[in-house]
């Protein structure tokens, strides 16, 4: 089963980078200042890139939970503190990644519900840009 989980996890994670034309997108926006989310096909596609991480966020639970590597690094926790791929796998990678999907989550409320267009990509694309950086911090063992 584990090994089932972890290549749907590491095919959605390709899928959720690949939606990194949302932040591309955003950046060519802000040059020509248009209605940005104004549009159903711009809300839907956020709407997906949403979903495709927070479908990341249950795999990744449900990987934490079988993993074999989380498990020997959660029955002895303080050594597995010292070993830096017992760390990353019981720690860092899952706290990193809670704090991409609240960046998600983060994203589309506030692009949505800003009344001031400039505001509204300017906001999408600094937060697109942290969120982007948790992730290729999350892909770092060491």
């Amino acid at each position: 089963m584990y090994p089932f989980i972890q290549a749907l996890h590491v095919g959605n994670f390709k899928l959720v980078l690949g939606s990194f034309i949302v932040l591309i997108g955003s950046l060519l926006l802000l040059r020509r200042k248009p209605e940005f989310m104004q549009s159903k096909g711009q809300r839907y596609f956020t709407l997906a890139y949403m979903i495709l991480v927070d479908v990341q966020l249950i795999l990744g639970i449900a990987l934490y939970f079988t993993s074999p590597t989380v498990g020997s690094a959660l029955s002895d926790f303080g050594a597995a503190m010292e070993a830096s791929r017992l760390r990353f796998f019981a720690l860092e990678h899952p706290l990193t990644g809670l704090l991409t999907v609240s960046f998600a989550h983060l994203i589309y409320r506030t692009a949505k519900r800003n009344p001031e267009n400039h505001k509204r990509i300017l906001t999408y694309t600094v937060l697109s840009s942290i969120m982007l950086v948790l992730t290729a911090r999350s892909l770092l063992t060491e």
